[in-house]
């Protein structure tokens, strides 16, 4: 029997708008009724997150910045945050690039410099509900649960060349075509899912789980069904055991009602 199930968003639950597909409610009630709880597992910032499913809050946990942070009911299950020592020379490299913006994740908002264009606030506002410009990112005082690196030339093939040497040290992520994630080492999704699985006393084979992106690899070691989206990146294909239908094709929704028949 399923107890819970973990989706990411982008390019996986939600569809080509970013939207969520009108017919997850009505799947949603059924989830309740069978007492199965749902995560949002994402890149997303946590008031992002809770607003796209404020009306279910009460029966949704909150994986927010790739898992940094979890909220469920409102009340913090676990949160990883990062040193910020090497955020001068992340600076540095993202000045010597075209078309790269940082953006400073905290709990309370997410940050970045006054010199952000158009172009990148249109991005930024998609997925950060909560932000705040301000004169220079080392000014910042809360700590910071990820630095978002938002890449409009390609994040794989162009800004991860340049902040991979961090590997050794930091998670360092292609999370999306233009977004680059760096985290604290022992974060990802995977982690923070092991965590939810403890809370809820949850095992293998009571868990649904989806992905599509290189943000969703470790996910998908943390259950029995996990599924990669017919859309996604293909070395997440190879590391799941079973491949849904696309987000155009509510893939989710379909493999969900499989399960819960």
């Amino acid at each position: 029997m399923i107890k819970l199930i973990a989706s990411d968003m982008d390019g996986t639950l939600l569809n080509e708008q970013g939207k969520i597909p009108p017919r997850f409610w009505e799947i949603e009630k059924k989830l309740v009724q069978k007492h199965i709880l749902f995560c949002a597992a994402s890149g997303r910032q946590y008031f992002n997150l809770e607003s796209l499913f404020s009306s279910i809050k009460n029966n949704t946990v909150f994986m927010a910045e790739n898992g940094a942070f979890v909220i469920f009911q409102d009340k913090i299950l676990f949160e990883n945050p990062m040193s910020k020592k090497d955020l001068p020379e992340w600076k540095k490299i993202a000045s010597s690039l075209e078309n790269v913006l940082l953006v400073f994740c905290g709990k309370q908002s997410a940050y970045i410099e006054k010199t952000a264009n158009q172009a990148f606030l249109d991005e930024i506002k998609k997925y950060y509900h909560k932000l705040e410009m301000v004169n220079s990112l080392e000014e910042i005082q809360e700590n910071m649960l990820k630095l978002a690196i938002c890449d409009l030339n390609g994040s794989e093939k162009n800004s991860y060349l340049q902040y991979k040497k961090f590997e050794h040290e930091y998670q360092v992520v292609v999370s999306g075509g233009i977004w680059l994630d760096i985290m604290n080492k022992t974060t990802n999704k995977g982690n923070a899912l092991e965590k939810i699985k403890e809370f809820f006393q949850i095992q293998e084979d009571e868990l649904l789980i989806f992905g599509d992106y290189l943000n969703d690899y470790e996910m998908m070691s943390c259950g029995k069904y996990n599924f990669a989206m017919e859309n996604a990146h293909p070395k997440l294909k190879e590391k799941a055991n079973y491949i849904a239908k696309s987000n155009k094709e509510e893939g989710v929704l379909i493999t969900i009602e499989e399960f819960i028949k």
